[in-house]
């Protein structure tokens, strides 16, 4: 596993391995909390009286999963990350972690994904090698995982994490 501090994607060689880039050369990601809840309420039709529901015990701890390319700031990102594969189509959703704990459980994803920590922070758990390696990720950082790369995510304080995946 890679660990790059403030490098250029586009000096970055995203193959077989996975990457995280701390603070990475990306615009600023303008992602709000507000922005954020308005978007997770549309997406789970959600009334303003069911906004504010706690959402957080869904789902045992899991955290709460939405498209998100309709945000713009967002989709400002996913552009940039569209620009390292032209010619694959890209797939992106919100990750929501409301309380230090939540986790989404080791799994793999068919597809090479893009992570980009939009708000909070969160510790990523990444199996490579027959290694495990844990990364605190925070605001702007990005991971690179490629497809069948083994991870975790767990919350350290209320996050929204931008996965882009290419299909």
């Amino acid at each position: 596993m890679i660990v790059e501090e403030g490098k250029k994607l586009e000096d970055c060689i995203f193959d077989r391995h996975p990457i995280v880039i701390k603070n990475p050369s990306l615009p600023k990601i303008p992602l709000k909390w507000d922005e954020c809840l308005n978007h997770l309420a549309k997406c789970y039709n959600l009334s303003d009286s069911e906004r504010f529901v706690d959402l957080r015990y869904t789902d045992e701890l899991r955290p709460i999963c939405s498209a998100g390319e309709d945000i713009p700031s967002v989709k400002e990102i996913a552009d940039i990350i569209q620009k390292l594969r032209p010619f694959e189509n890209l797939n992106v959703h919100l990750y929501y972690g409301f309380l230090p704990g939540t986790t989404t459980h080791f799994h793999t994803d068919l597809d090479d994904v893009f992570y980009i920590q939009g708000i909070g922070k969160s510790n990523w758990y990444i199996e490579y090698n027959k290694e495990l390696y844990e990364k605190e990720i925070n605001q702007g950082d990005l991971v690179y995982l490629p497809k069948h790369c083994t991870h975790g995510v767990k919350t350290l304080e209320p996050r929204v994490g931008i996965s882009i995946g290419f299909i």
